[in-house]
């Protein structure tokens, strides 16, 4: 039934395992866009993002209440950081109005 992955002390059954390593690609693809962002040569609205983090928020919140086992949770955590940093970065590109 697949190889289990051992992380530190924990061991993770496959499709565990293969859930982790789906997160770990997430991670990595938004690392181009928040270089983007912090350069400059990307544009995102805060809004659509703002969304999307509160959905997460919510579902951090019910799938923590429900489940107990880092597998089961790791989705909705990454989900929460990487579109909290997207609103962080696009909030931070907004130039003042100047008086």
């Amino acid at each position: 039934n697949g190889i289990p992955l051992n992380v530190g002390t924990h061991d993770f059954a496959p499709p565990a395992a293969a859930n982790l390593a789906l997160q770990a690609t997430a991670v990595i693809a938004f690392i181009p866009m928040y270089r983007g962002l912090l350069t400059g040569k990307e544009q995102e609205r805060a809004l659509p993002w703002v969304l999307w983090t509160s959905a997460f928020v919510l579902f951090c919140v019910s799938s923590m209440s429900t489940y107990s086992t880092v597998e089961e949770v790791a989705y909705p955590v990454v989900g929460l950081v990487t579109h909290a940093l997207v609103v962080a970065f696009a909030l931070a590109a907004i130039k003042p109005l100047r008086a």
